[in-house]
């Protein structure tokens, strides 16, 4: 936030600091570049709901690596309130769970299609947005990436179609963690 100071009455020989607060209202890139990552081309379903992950298979050891999550063999639930999206999924069949908090930019109601650059924990730099992802439980330290929403709908305000895709990297982890989530309710 850029800060200007004023000087005022200056016909009485006094000077007066006023802050002149400059609001630069942050918005996720539209159209997405094309160059962004996304699940290789027939490794997701063609239909249901599924979360696509590529990780270092050492956060989710004994789970093959990519793997997807779908709706018919677990759980899948976004949920949106106000400018984040958390997105919780679980494998039933092999010990693999993700939670991943999305946060839109300050002064957004809602998140909104685009691309959102450059990103960190949530409390970090909260104005252009924030992430978080976890692999079984397991926190990233200082996560840093971006995230894409390529889709979302609300019915009656309750989040029900999402095509989401994000890319994390976590400090002593080579490998970044990338996910694509489509949920249908």
């Amino acid at each position: 936030m850029a800060v200007a100071l004023a000087t005022a009455c200056a016909s009485e020989g006094t000077t007066s600091l006023t802050p002149e607060i400059d609001y630069k209202l942050h918005r996720p890139t539209v159209p997405i570049p094309d160059s962004l990552w996304k699940a290789p081309a027939g490794s997701t379903p063609a239909r249901g709901s599924y979360v696509y992950l590529e990780m270092d298979p050492s956060l989710a050891a004994g789970v093959p690596v990519p793997h997807t999550i779908l709706a018919a063999g677990g759980t899948i639930l976004p949920t949106a309130k106000g400018p984040r999206i958390t997105v919780a999924a679980a494998d039933t069949i092999v010990p693999m769970s993700m939670t991943g908090t999305f946060d839109a930019m300050s002064g957004m109601l809602i998140p909104e299609v685009g691309y959102y650059p450059d990103l960190q924990l949530p409390a970090a730099v909260s104005h252009i947005g924030a992430m978080d992802v976890t692999m079984n439980a397991r926190p990233c330290v200082s996560p840093s990436g971006w995230f894409v929403i390529d889709y979302i709908f609300y019915f009656s305000g309750n989040l029900t179609m999402l095509d989401l895709r994000f890319e994390q990297r976590c400090a002593g982890v080579a490998v970044p963690t990338r996910g694509q989530v489509h949920y249908r309710e």
